[in-house]
Parts: C-alpha cells; sequence; structure tokens
C-alpha cells in the first residue's frame, strides 16, 4: 500500500470520527433538552394542581365565613368575612377577601320605566358627596379640577381645553359641584368685553353650555 493511499485512508477515518462525536453530541444535548422539559412541564403541573387545591380551600372558608355571618342581622366592613386575608403555603401564598356586590350601587337603577328614580338619585348624589372624585380622577385624566366657585369657570373649562388638546390628546374631568350648577346669577364675563379665540371656539362648535359659562345668564 503507497503512501498516498494511507494518508486518503486517514483522512477518512478522521472524517468519521468526527461525524460520530456529531452525532453523539447532537443526541446527549437532544436527551438533556428533553429531561430539563420534562422536569420543568412536571413542576409546572404540580404548581397547577397546587394552586388549584388552594384556591378551593379559600372557597371552603369564604363559605364557613358566611355560614357563621348569617347568624347577624347587620352586616358591615368590619366584620370579619371584610377583612383581607393570606395564608402562606410552601412555595406560594393564597390571598383573598371577600366582596359585597350588594353593597355596590347600579347605575342603571337611576332610570326606570324611562324615568328618573328620585330615591337612586338622591341615594347617587351623596356617594358622589363622599368620594374625592378629584383625586380619583386624576391618575387616569390629563387634567382633573373641582369648581369652587363660578367665578373660576372660565380658566378650569379653559385649562382642561388646552390640556385636551396638548401632545397626545386625552380625557379631562372638571367636578362641576351641585351648588354651583344651580347659581343663576353671575357673571363669568363681562358682557362688553370681546369674546377670546377660545370662547369664539367654543360657540361654534355649538355647545350651549358656553353661554352658560361665559355670558351672563338672563334671568
Amino acid at each position: 500500500m503507497s503512501l498516498r493511499q494511507q494518508q486518503q485512508q486517514q483522512g477518512v477515518a478522521l472524517i468519521t470520527a468526527v461525524l460520530i462525536v456529531a452525532l453523539v453530541t447532537i443526541t446527549a444535548v437532544a436527551m438533556a433538552s428533553r429531561q430539563q422539559f420534562d422536569v420543568r412541564r412536571s413542576g409546572n403541573i404540580f404548581n397547577s394542581d397546587q394552586a388549584w387545591l388552594a384556591a378551593l380551600g379559600g372557597e371552603d372558608y369564604a363559605r364557613n365565613v358566611l355560614a357563621v355571618d348569617k347568624d347577624f342581622d347587620v352586616d358591615h366592613l368590619e366584620e370579619t368575612w371584610a377583612e383581607p386575608v393570606v395564608f402562606p403555603f410552601e412555595g406560594m401564598t393564597l390571598s383573598g377577601q371577600i366582596v359585597d356586590m350588594q353593597g355596590r350601587f347600579n347605575l342603571n337603577n337611576l332610570v326606570e320605566n324611562g324615568e328618573v328614580n328620585q330615591k337612586d338619585l338622591a341615594r347617587f348624589k351623596n356617594l358622589l358627596k363622599v368620594l374625592d372624585l378629584e383625586e380619583m380622577f386624576r391618575p387616569i385624566t390629563k387634567y382633573s379640577a373641582r369648581l369652587l366657585m363660578p367665578e373660576v369657570i372660565p380658566e378650569i373649562i379653559r385649562k382642561a381645553f388646552k390640556q385636551a388638546q396638548m401632545e397626545k390628546s386625552g380625557a379631562c374631568f372638571i367636578e362641576f359641584p351641585e351648588n354651583i350648577a344651580e347659581e343663576k346669577n353671575y357673571i363669568p364675563r363681562p358682557d362688553s368685553r370681546p369674546l377670546t379665540k377660545f370662547e369664539k371656539r367654543g360657540h361654534r362648535l355649538g355647545h350651549g353650555v358656553w353661554d352658560l359659562m361665559f355670558i351672563r345668564k338672563s334671568s
């Protein structure tokens, strides 16, 4: 056998060895990846089952709390059922709170058979008086303000209109107290003063409320 033939055989053997090593490596990596995937999937199934059982336990706890509470004639937020609870488990924590849906106000009750329900309307007004609407709407609007006196209406409206159109347009909120809404004899703007560009825009858009805000209301 010549030297050249020996070198060719050695080259083929080397290539064969490299291919075998590559195949073994690919097989080992695939087996390791599959094993890791199976372990993770088993862990997810275990965690899911554990969470489901914990949720069932939370329902049983709530059911028992409500069963004890039915012996009381009055419900209020200082009772045990209204307090949030936290139960630590191995590897997880279960937290929850019972919410009285009957204690919420249904806006659909404001109108009954096409007419305003005065009783529910009075309740709704009392609810709005308790809530701090200005602070409640501040995080979700570009501008939030409360009208404290009729004289500031033009300024507040002007700021809200400007903020709503600046950069990316967005909603603004203005709290209009009932006592100011019922005011009849205030003059936000002297009749002799020319309309500003902002006021002209309001009139051009046809908003009837602008007459109340910027012109003396006739008696």
